[in-house]
Formats: C-alpha cells, sequence, structure tokens
C-alpha cells in the first residue's frame, strides 16, 4: 500500500472536486445548496434493519414529498481547532464529504381516548388521518376522554374525573442547562428477530384484535395549558404513548417555540439523546443547546418525497422522538406522515413477508463513481483497491453504521457503494413483543425512489439489495409500496403540534412542500425516571466522535 500512497491521496482529493462538480452538474443542487441539503437527506439514509448471521408496472406513488432534517453548520464564532491537516487527512475529508453527500440523500417509535376536535380544526382532518380517526369505547381507568373525529365536539381532557384547567403557559425557568456536549449516546438497537414464522405471528397478532388508533390526538382544552399540566399527566401520557405508538398534540401554545418545546419534552419527563448518525457531521441542530435537530426543511429537497422510516440503524435506535412544527409551509404540502410498523407486519402478504426476512436484506446507502480511473490504465485496479481500503478503513467507520465498501454491487463495475451488513426486515418490540415491520425500503429502494418525486442526483441514489446482493424483485417492492401507502398517515400539523412516537412500533417520513417550512425533532433514549442509580449526566454520556463532526460541518460542509 505503502508506494499507492500518492496517487490515492490524489485521488481522494479529486474525488472532493468530483462530489462538488457531480453536484452542479447535475441540475438539481448548487454547491450552496448542497452544503444545506447535505444533512436534510442523509438522515434518510439510514436502515433500522436488525443484524443477523446470515409483471412489473411503475410505482406511482399516491402521495406528495416529504422531509425532515438538515445540514449542520457550526457557529463562525466556534472555537478554532488547532489542528493542521496532512495531504492525506485532506483526502480523506474530501472523500468524506463525498461519502456524506450520498449518505444523506438516501435518507430517513388498551385503547385510550383523545380529544374531541374543536371548531377551528381543518375540515379534512378525518381524511388527513386515513379515515382512521373512528369514535373507540371510552375507558374505565383514568385517561384522556375520547377519540375525536371531525364532527365531534370540543371537550376538555379529564383526569380521574375532574376537569384540569391550568394557568397561562409557564415562563421560562431563570436557569435552564447547556445541553451542548452532553447529550447522551442514542442508545443500541435493541433486536428480537430471530426464528419468525410470518403466518403464526400474524395469525396470532389478528386474533389480539385490531390495533388503536395510531395516531390518537390530544387537543389542548385550554392554548395556555403549560409546563404543570404535562407533568401532572406525564404518566398517562407515556401510558397512553405505549397503547397508541404515536401521540398528536395539538392546540397547545406551550411547544411554539424550541424553549416551550424543551419545556414540554422535560415535563414528560422524555430523557434527550443524539440521532442515530450523529457522528456523520451532517446533523444540524435546530438548538444545540436544547437537543432539537432541524428536520428537513430546506428548499433544495422541498421537492423530494422522503419514504417511510424508522430513526434508526442495525447498531442504534432512538427509542422515541418527538416532531415539532414551528412553522407549517407557507404555500402548501409538507405534511409529516406517520404509519404503524405493526399493522404494516399485519398486513403484508405472508408470502413476500417470508420471503424478505428468510433472504434478509442489505441496504447501498451512498455511490461513489469512480468512472474517471478508467484512463489511467495500469494504474486503474491499484487506486481502485486503494481507494476502497482507504475509505473502508479511514472513513466509513465514523459514520457509525458498520459499512462495507464494494465495487458493482449494482451491475456498475466503477461504482463503489457504501453497504449496510445483512439484516433482518423485522423485529419485534422490545416491550411489547409485537412483530414490526421495521424496514427502510419503502424509502431506500432505488425503484421507488424513481417513479416518485425525487430532486437527489445519482450520488445520492440508495438501493435495498437482498442479503445477498441479488435484487429484490420489482413485484414484491411493488406490494411493499401499495401496503405502506395504503397505511400512510398524513398529518397536517400547524404551529404547536407535536407528534411523539415510538420510534420502534411508527415509521415516519414527510411530503413534498412549496415555500418555506421550519419543522424540528428531538431524539430520547428512554424516560429520565428510568436513568441507573449513579447516572452521570456530564460529557462523558456524549456519543464518541462529535469532534468528527464539528470538523465535517466546519471546514466541509460550510465551505461546499
Amino acid at each position: 500500500m505503502a508506494p499507492l500512497m500518492a496517487p490515492v491521496v490524489a485521488l481522494l482529493m479529486l474525488a472532493g472536486v468530483q462530489a462538488g462538480d457531480i453536484v452542479d452538474r447535475s441540475g438539481f443542487l448548487s454547491k450552496a445548496d448542497a452544503a444545506d441539503a447535505l444533512y436534510d437527506y442523509y438522515k434518510f439514509i439510514t436502515p433500522n434493519v436488525a443484524p443477523t448471521a446470515q409483471g412489473k408496472n411503475p410505482v406511482v406513488s399516491t402521495a406528495a414529498s416529504t422531509k425532515e432534517f438538515e445540514s449542520p453548520k457550526i457557529a463562525d464564532s466556534e472555537e478554532k481547532h488547532g489542528i493542521s491537516l496532512s495531504a492525506i487527512g485532506v483526502g480523506l475529508l474530501s472523500l468524506a464529504a463525498m461519502l456524506g453527500i450520498r449518505l444523506r440523500r438516501g435518507l430517513q417509535p388498551a385503547t385510550a381516548s383523545s380529544i374531541g376536535l374543536g371548531p377551528e380544526m381543518p375540515l379534512n382532518t378525518t381524511s388527513a388521518l386515513g379515515g382512521n380517526a373512528t369514535e373507540m369505547k371510552s375507558q374505565s381507568r383514568v385517561g384522556w376522554s375520547q377519540l375525536s373525529s371531525q364532527n365531534s365536539s370540543a371537550s376538555t381532557l379529564c383526569y380521574a374525573g375532574s376537569v384540569i384547567e391550568k394557568p397561562v403557559v409557564d415562563a421560562k425557568p431563570a436557569a435552564v442547562r447547556d445541553l451542548t456536549g452532553n447529550i447522551p449516546d442514542c442508545p443500541a438497537t435493541i433486536w428480537n428477530a430471530d426464528n419468525i414464522d410470518i403466518a403464526a405471528e400474524k395469525a396470532k397478532a389478528v386474533a389480539q384484535g385490531p390495533l388503536p388508533q395510531c395516531p390518537a390526538e390530544r387537543v389542548a382544552p385550554s392554548p395556555g395549558l403549560g409546563v404543570e399540566y404535562f407533568r401532572e399527566n406525564s404518566e398517562q401520557i407515556i401510558a397512553d404513548l405505549k397503547t397508541h405508538g404515536c401521540l398528536w398534540f395539538r392546540g397547545f401554545d406551550l411547544m411554539k417555540d424550541e424553549a416551550g418545546f424543551r419545556q414540554w419534552y422535560e415535563a414528560v419527563g422524555l430523557d434527550p439523546c443524539l440521532d442515530p448518525i450523529h457522528t456523520s457531521g451532517l446533523r444540524s441542530f435546530a438548538s444545540q443547546s436544547d437537543a432539537i435537530y432541524e428536520e428537513v426543511n430546506k428548499q433544495s429537497l422541498s421537492q423530494h418525497y422522503i419514504g417511510l422510516h424508522q430513526e434508526s440503524t442495525h447498531k442504534k435506535t432512538a427509542t422515541y422522538g418527538a416532531f415539532v412544527c414551528f412553522k407549517p409551509a407557507t404555500e402548501k404540502g409538507g405534511e409529516f406522515m406517520i404509519c404503524d410498523a405493526a399493522k404494516m407486519a399485519r398486513d403484508l402478504d405472508p408470502e413476500v413477508a417470508q420471503r424478505i426476512y428468510d433472504r434478509k436484506i442489505r441496504i447501498s446507502v451512498s455511490n461513489l463513481d469512480m468512472n474517471f480511473l478508467e484512463a489511467t490504465g495500469p494504474l486503474k485496479e491499484p487506486l481502485m483497491e486503494g481507494a476502497r481500503v482507504l475509505v473502508d478503513q479511514l472513513v466509513a467507520p465514523k459514520f457509525d453504521m458498520d459499512l462495507e465498501m464494494k465495487y458493482g454491487a449494482d451491475g456498475k463495475p466503477m461504482r463503489m457503494q457504501a453497504i449496510e451488513q445483512v439484516a433482518s426486515p423485522f423485529n419485534r418490540h422490545p416491550e411489547t413483543g409485537e412483530l414490526l415491520w421495521f424496514c427502510n425500503i419503502h424509502n431506500h429502494a432505488r425503484y421507488l425512489r424513481d417513479n416518485r418525486p425525487c430532486t437527489v442526483p445519482e450520488v445520492g441514489m440508495t438501493e435495498v439489495f437482498f442479503g445477498d446482493l441479488s435484487p429484490i424483485s420489482t413485484e414484491d417492492l411493488d406490494h411493499i409500496n401499495a401496503v405502506s401507502e395504503a397505511n400512510i398517515q398524513r398529518i397536517p400539523m400547524q404551529p404547536g403540534d407535536v407528534l411523539l412516537c415510538d420510534n420502534y412500533r411508527v415509521l415516519h417520513g414527510r411530503d413534498i412542500f412549496w415555500g418555506d417550512r421550519y419543522h424540528a425533532v428531538s431524539w430520547f433514549g428512554g424516560l429520565v425516571k428510568d436513568r441507573p442509580e449513579g447516572y452521570d449526566d456530564s460529557n462523558d454520556n456524549s456519543k464518541p466522535g462529535d469532534f468528527l463532526n464539528k470538523i465535517v460541518n466546519k471546514f466541509v460542509v460550510s465551505s461546499i
């Protein structure tokens, strides 16, 4: 390898130039837009799949598109790091930028009741929930009063039989801890995916009766209800979340800005964590001091449909996610989408599901076309191998996704792809044991992307293979797409609305939009009350690799 170092370094630096050139030539993104969009798309590349031992009509999406997070930028005033990048370092950083662009563009948790819809609710709310906002029997236990329907009258939330009316939104405490550098790591993915008999699991689930409404709506009886309201009812909120998988909080003034959103999640008792792909350096904070990430709001990806996915890799998965709307799309579109993963597991054809489970899957999260090496003659093969080894050993591990760099997986011999390990598309819920569709095929399959709104250049296209890297049939992909689309709930969120999701139980995505849009999200590793005895919430809990996050942000993303 030593004799190849110089040409490989040159190759890597050229790759960095190629990244910017390809993006510009694509006609989709300028360099400035690429910097803005870098993380927006990358987050949805991460496939949430479990590690294991081992007639084709075009798809026409009936949904508009979706988007969720944005490229991070470190403030100009951030302290400079005293480092001198070597030639190799510069080359690797350049290729990291290239890989990052591609990774990111592939990118994406007993019935309770909810409050009735108020008079100001949009007329299409019921259809926005897929027609599933049906009345459910009220429960004798302490809980929310009733599930909403379009024609129900406004009600108040009742706990223990008494109406709760709270004062106007609480003022923000004088001293709020700055979470910068103190956000704990995203927890490891909990897998229970062995020996799954799809037909038997489906029959068992169906025998248990229909699933509870997902999402269950929680409408504020008074907009001014604040922190104490959520603190007093936190146990019920968590219980309802476990029942429904997703709660939609509506009409509260508290969550209309970052500070209030943080007060809300702290009152509920949620324990924030880093995003599963934080080490990539492609994650943008809306407010790092409050552990709030920005969703995919940039214009460069406004016309890109973000398919269904859990916020997960096969290594790390956030337990819960809370998605907040600060400003909906100013013109139209941009609806947030969710899908009950337990319902997906029930609705998939058992034969198709068993086939995909038995053969497992692998997801390619980025492409690096090396066609320019064709002209290097006898140096082509050693340069290709040198680049692959360097990326595999020095760059890919920084993304904390166990990526394998391979040439020609999609039939193009000069294309180097970053591919996840063999994994299962199904998992059982960590608490309930219920079978879940725990897979990002709807978002990552190239065939589906090619037939829906997509504004991502070739460098960002993802692909899904069987575990042996053979192609999945278009018939199977058509079926998965049809079941996914049938189960999507489009949520027309308004300022202050929050969707609290069980990240194992619920997939999410985003529709295309026009105008400006500002949504954000916080991820949670669990509940504060469940922290182990002697828990140390110092910087030592932060995810390893934050240094790369800052370096890529400052020296690569901000300069593209």
